[in-house]
């Protein structure tokens, strides 16, 4: 990855030693390749030779040839890429200091932190060039690092599979909280008893998706929701509303608190007596930890 050096002055981060370990381990076994390949890609490693030398491994595989130290010389040998990865020597130089119990995910992980972390210098430096140039827009600017820190983001280190021998025990672990808790509601209520009783509220890391045909109730019932869990529980609730601007949403749950039908606040029927309920509501729901975004293009 070539990075300006008018804005760099120190060497971008990286580990050759990783590197070298990962591709040695890959030639003493090939089944190595599978795990490297799960966590990194070429393009991660920082030395360009080390790059070709595991797209050449990585093409030795997909024509299912043996991959080892011969194999993997003949094929760059006959690419005319020998000598710019060092020749032959170098190739059997990677063997040498290969640890006898290799553990190839550590050292992929290592190398794919350091090229999120030159990744992340690039961007930045390209962040900063376009914003002394000065020939776009401040929120284009914006928009484009957020897109560019975004997408950096996406390329983290992500769990993969787990055995079941990791899993059973924290498992089982947290049935026994359940059970001694002895609750009929074990997640975060909804406020609703007939819903409660089929979900025992909403439980960590669910996705719960609403869905319903047009004007069936949809977002009454995620106002309802928030509106119980900000004012009943010590939760906060994020509502994202992409079609109802944040005064609508407001007027809905001052109604709903103070129990006043919402067409009175539409047409400006309301007696003292329901301005001094939106008051009250008002007052609670000022206390509550509902936050509202109402911005457009939301994904």
């Amino acid at each position: 990855m070539e990075l300006d050096t008018m804005f760099l002055k120190k060497t971008p981060p990286h580990s050759l030693e990783a590197e070298r370990t990962i591709l040695g381990g890959i030639l003493v076994q090939t089944q190595n390749l599978n795990v490297v390949l799960s966590t990194i890609s070429p393009e991660d490693l920082y030395k360009e030779a080390h790059r070709k030398i595991l797209e050449r491994i990585v093409g030795l595989v997909d024509k299912g040839l043996a991959v080892d130290l011969l194999t993997l010389t003949e094929d760059a040998q006959r690419a005319g890429i020998l000598e710019e990865i060092g020749g032959a020597s170098y190739l059997a130089s990677l063997l040498d200091g290969v640890p006898r119990n290799l553990n190839v995910e550590y050292y992929a992980q290592i190398i794919k932190e350091k090229a999120l972390l030159r990744r992340l210098i690039l961007s930045s430096t390209r962040i900063i060039q376009e914003s002394y140039d000065q020939r776009e827009d401040a929120d284009e600017l914006l928009n484009a690092a957020q897109a560019a820190i975004v997408e950096i983001a996406e390329q983290r280190i992500k769990p993969g599979f787990r055995p079941m021998h990791q899993l059973t025990g924290p498992t089982l672990e947290l049935i026994r909280e359940t059970a001694a808790r002895k609750e009929a509601v074990t997640g975060i209520p909804s406020g609703f008893r007939f819903l409660d009783g089929m979900t025992a509220g909403f439980q960590p890391s669910e996705l719960v998706i609403l869905a319903a045909r047009p004007s069936m109730g949809k977002t009454a019932l995620a106002l309802n929701i928030s509106q119980h869990v900000g004012l009943k529980t010590d939760k906060a609730v994020g509502f994202f509303s992409m079609e109802m601007a944040e005064a609508q949403i407001v007027i809905r749950l001052l109604c709903a608190e103070s129990q006043i039908d919402i067409k009175k606040t539409r047409t400006g029927y309301l007696s003292d007596r329901d301005f001094e309920k939106l008051k009250l509501a008002g007052e609670a729901l000022s206390q509550a930890r509902i936050f509202i975004d109402e911005s457009p293009a939301l994904t």
